[in-house]
C-alpha cells in the first residue's frame, strides 16, 4: 500500500509537471503571435492546451484518483494517454508547414475543441475507444501498435525538423531536437510495462518529465528569457533578406547609372557636336553675310577708287602731253627726265595705295589680334572721304586724352595728329566694316533728310566721330545731322534685311552686321540715341593692354 501511494504520489506530480508545461507552452506562443511570422511555435503551443487537457482527464483518470470508479480504470487512463500522445504527435508533424504559412488561430481552436469532445465523448461517455489495457493480461496489441505508430510519427517530425534547422535559433532547434528525442524513448517506455506501477511505466514517465523539461527550456524560458531570439528571430531573418535585396537593388541601380551615364555622355557628345557644327555654320552664314555687305558697298567703293585715281590719271595725261613739247622745243635732258619720272611715280603708287586698301578693306580678317581703333578709322575714312566730301557733308574725327580734346581727321588734312590708347581686341577688317556701315548710315540720313526737305540743300552734313576712354572701355560715338532715327523704326533698327532706303539703295544687312561684329565678335556694345540735329551711334569696347 505504501508503493502504491507512493508511486500515485510520483505519478500525478510527473503529469501536472508536464500540464504546467504543456500551459505555459500555449500562454507564451499565443501571446506572442503578433510578432512571429513562423507559425510553428504558435501551432504547438495551442495544441500543448489541448494536450494538457487530456493528460489532466489522464491524471484524474489513473488508478487510485477515484474520480472515475469503474472496473477499468487502468484502461481509461492509457487510453486517454494514448490520445495525448497521438494529438501531440501529429501535431509537431503538422507544425513545420507553418514555417512560411500564416495560422488560422480561430480554425485551429474549432479543429482542435472538435478533437478533444470526441476524445473524451469516445472514452468516457461511449466508450467506443479501442482497448489499451486488460487487467490480468496488460497491454493490448492496439497500446503497442500506436505506441509504435506515435514513435514514428515522431521520427518523421524529427527528421523535418532538422531539415529545416535554418528556421530555428541554434539553442531552440537543439533543445528542440533532444527533447523529441526523448519523447521517443518515453513511447517506447510505456510498449513493454504490463502494470501501472512496475519499472517500464516508471521509467516512461521519468522521461516524459526529461522531454518536457527540455520543451519547456524550448519554448518557455528561452521565450521569455530571449525574447528577440526567439519571437523577433524572424524579423532578422527579414532583415538580411532586405539587405540581400538592398545590395541587388544596389547594383542594379549602378548599372542603371553606368548605362544612363554612358547614354548621357554619348548625348552630350552628339550635342556638342551638333553645337559646334551649327556655330561653325553660323561663323560661315555672319562670315557671308560680311562679305554680301562689303560687296554691297564695293559699288560705291568702286566710285571712290574712281574718284581718286581720276586726279593722278589726269597728272600723268599732262605730264605726257608734256613731253611732247618738251620734246618738240628740245628741252628734254637727263634732269627733266629724272623729274618727270618722280612725278609719274608719285601718281602711280599713290593709285597703288588706293587699290591696297580698298584690298585690305574687302579681305577679311582669319584670327583676332589686337589693334588701335583710331588708326582702323582713320583707314575708313581715307577710302570715304572724297564721297562725303561729293556730297558736301564734311568728317571730323577727334580723340578726348586727359581732357583734352585732338582733332585726329578732317576733311582734305588727314594725318592731323595721332591718339595712342585706344587699344582693343578682336578683328580690324570686320571692325572697319562697322564702321564703314555706320558712316553710310549716317550720310544715307543725311541725304534723306535733304530730298525730304527738311534741310536746305546748301545746308552742309556733318559727321563727327569722336573717341575716349572711360572705366577701362574704349567709346566711339559717331554722330550726325540727319535728323534722328524715327520712333517706329527703332525697334526694328538692327533686324537683319530691315531697310527704309527701298530696295534698290538698302540691303538691310548693314546695321544688323555693324552689331553682329561689335557684340558677337568682339564682346563689345552697339547701341544708339537722338539728339536734337541727329542720331548718335555709340560702339563700347573693353581696353585691352598693347603687349
Amino acid at each position: 500500500m505504501a508503493l502504491f501511494n507512493s508511486y500515485l504520489m510520483f505519478h500525478s506530480i510527473a503529469e501536472i509537471f508536464s500540464i504546467i508545461v504543456a500551459c505555459s507552452i500555449f500562454v507564451v506562443a499565443y501571446n506572442s503571435k503578433r510578432w512571429m511570422e513562423n507559425d510553428y511555435l504558435l501551432l504547438l503551443g495551442m495544441a500543448s492546451l489541448f494536450i494538457a487537457s487530456l493528460d489532466m482527464l489522464h491524471t484524474l483518470a489513473y488508478k487510485g484518483m477515484g474520480v472515475f470508479i469503474r472496473h477499468d480504470e487502468v484502461n481509461r487512463a492509457t487510453s486517454l494517454w494514448i490520445a495525448a500522445r497521438y494529438l501531440e504527435s501529429l501535431s509537431l508533424l503538422a507544425a513545420p508547414l507553418f514555417f512560411k504559412r500564416r495560422l488560422n488561430t480561430k480554425a485551429v481552436f474549432a479543429i482542435y475543441s472538435v478533437i478533444l469532445l470526441v476524445v473524451i465523448g469516445a472514452i468516457l461517455v461511449w466508450d467506443v475507444f479501442p482497448t489499451c489495457f486488460v487487467d490480468g493480461k496488460g497491454l493490448t496489441p492496439f497500446k503497442k501498435t500506436s505506441e509504435y505508430a506515435i514513435s514514428l510519427i515522431l521520427m518523421i517530425a524529427l527528421l523535418i525538423l532538422r531539415k529545416n534547422r535554418d528556421e530555428f535559433n541554434p539553442r531552440v532547434f537543439t533543445l528542440m531536437n533532444y527533447a523529441m528525442m526523448v519523447t521517443i524513448l518515453t513511447e517506447l517506455m510505456f510498449t513493454l510495462y504490463s502494470s501501472p506501477y512496475d519499472i517500464f511505466n516508471f521509467t516512461g514517465h521519468i522521461l516524459k518529465i526529461v522531454s518536457f523539461s527540455l520543451y519547456y527550456r524550448a519554448i518557455v524560458v528561452t521565450g521569455i528569457t530571449m525574447p528577440f531570439d526567439l519571437i523577433f528571430r524572424q524579423i532578422r531573418q527579414r532583415e538580411d533578406e532586405l539587405r540581400d535585396l538592398n545590395r541587388q537593388l544596389e547594383i542594379r541601380v549602378d548599372q542603371e547609372v553606368t548605362v544612363r551615364q554612358q547614354k548621357e555622355q554619348l548625348l552630350i557628345k552628339q550635342l556638342e557636336i551638333r553645337v559646334d557644327q551649327e556655330v561653325t555654320m553660323r561663323q560661315q552664314r555672319e562670315q557671308l553675310l560680311i562679305q554680301q555687305s562689303k560687296m554691297a558697298a564695293m559699288g560705291e567703293m568702286i566710285g571712290v577708287i574712281a574718284h581718286q585715281w581720276r586726279q593722278p590719271l589726269n597728272a600723268i595725261s599732262v605730264m605726257t602731253m608734256d613731253f611732247k613739247d618738251s620734246y618738240d622745243y628740245g628741252e628734254i635732258n637727263k634732269e627733266y627726265i629724272m623729274q618727270m619720272a618722280s612725278k609719274i611715280n608719285e601718281q602711280v603708287m599713290f593709285m597703288s595705295n588706293t587699290i591696297n586698301d580698298f584690298r585690305a578693306f574687302l579681305q577679311p580678317t582669319k584670327e583676332k589680334s589686337l589693334f588701335n581703333a583710331s588708326h582702323a578709322i582713320k583707314d575708313v575714312l581715307r577710302l570715304i572721304s572724297f564721297i562725303t566730301k561729293k556730297d558736301s557733308i564734311e568728317i571730323k574725327m577727334q580723340c578726348k586724352e586727359k581732357d583734352i580734346k585732338k582733332l585726329l581727321f578732317k576733311q582734305d588734312c588727314m594725318d592731323i595728329c595721332e591718339c595712342e590708347g585706344f587699344i582693343v581686341y578682336g578683328y580690324p577688317n570686320e571692325f572697319k566694316h562697322a564702321i564703314l556701315n555706320l558712316i553710310n548710315n549716317s550720310r544715307d540720313a543725311i541725304l534723306t533728310s535733304r530730298a525730304k526737305g527738311l534741310c536746305g540743300k546748301e545746308t552742309k552734313g556733318e559727321i563727327s566721330i569722336e573717341l575716349y576712354c572711360i572705366d577701362g572701355h574704349v567709346i566711339v560715338e559717331i554722330a550726325d545731322n540727319g535728323g534722328g532715327i524715327p520712333q517706329e523704326v527703332q525697334a526694328r533698327l538692327f533686324t537683319p534685311y530691315f531697310t527704309t532706303k527701298g530696295g534698290e539703295k538698302g540691303t538691310g544687312i548693314g546695321l544688323y552686321m555693324s552689331k553682329l561684329i561689335i557684340e558677337n565678335n568682339m564682346g563689345g556694345q552697339l547701341s544708339f540715341e537722338n539728339k536734337t540735329s541727329g542720331a548718335v551711334f555709340k560702339i563700347d569696347l573693353k581696353i585691352m593692354q598693347e603687349k
